[in-house]
């Protein structure tokens, strides 16, 4: 987790310069941003509660959105998959 906070903090995306990183096509920033979220989910073991209420997680989408809408989108759907195999494990048990 200190490496994509440190990498991100280098990068100072809230300030005007950093905001010029934030550019659609920017996929070494949107793989760092997928990777950082997924790492962020697993640490806060995937709490629903976790993905609507922490501003940090809700900041990390809205960059990834801005430079890479369709990981973003892959993201979401690898997501969904995930959750639904989860259920269909579940319920064999």
């Amino acid at each position: 987790m200190k490496i994509f906070e440190s990498a991100l903090n280098d990068l100072k995306l809230d300030s005007k310069d950093g905001e010029t990183n934030l550019y659609n096509g920017n996929n070494d920033l949107a793989a760092l941003l997928v990777n950082y979220i997924k790492c962020n989910q697993i640490h806060n073991c995937y709490s629903q509660e976790f993905l609507k209420t922490d501003e940090k997680h809700k900041i990390l989408i809205g960059y990834l959105q801005k430079v890479n809408v369709l990981m973003f989108n892959e993201m979401i759907e690898e997501r969904k998959k995930a959750e639904i195999e989860f259920d269909e494990a579940v319920k064999m048990v």
